[in-house]
């Protein structure tokens, strides 16, 4: 729910705005700051996106905000087992349903030849 928190003199008051139904929230406090972004240019967002429990860091407080498993699985296993690491190391760091996705989309590109 879009939420504003508004501090006046000691106490916040936080003011949610619900404009579909009439139900109960129950409204926390929980900052993030991660470690390893207090320069990355999207450091507020992360910690904002974070603090509302929608994403996790990568543990002891930091979220690694320029990994992308993706490649790096996959020249992972490219460089120990040649190119069919690639597919592999792709399945070993992500999850299988994103994987299979990305395989199954460039077969159905080869098979049907899309145009445009």
């Amino acid at each position: 729910m879009p939420t504003v928190v508004t501090k006046i003199g000691d106490r916040y008051y936080a003011q949610i705005n619900d404009l579909h139904s009439h139900a109960n929230y129950s409204v926390i406090w929980n900052p993030k700051d991660f470690s390893d972004v207090k320069n990355h240019w999207a450091k507020e967002d992360i910690n904002d996106i974070a603090a509302r429990l929608d994403l996790a860091g990568t543990g002891n407080n930091t979220f690694s905000p320029n990994r992308n498993a993706l490649v790096h699985g996959a020249m992972q296993e490219m460089q120990a087992d040649g190119v069919i690491g690639i597919i592999t190391g792709i399945f070993e760091v992500t999850s299988a349903g994103i994987s299979a996705a990305i395989i199954f989309g460039f077969l159905g590109a080869l098979v049907f030849k899309p145009k445009g």
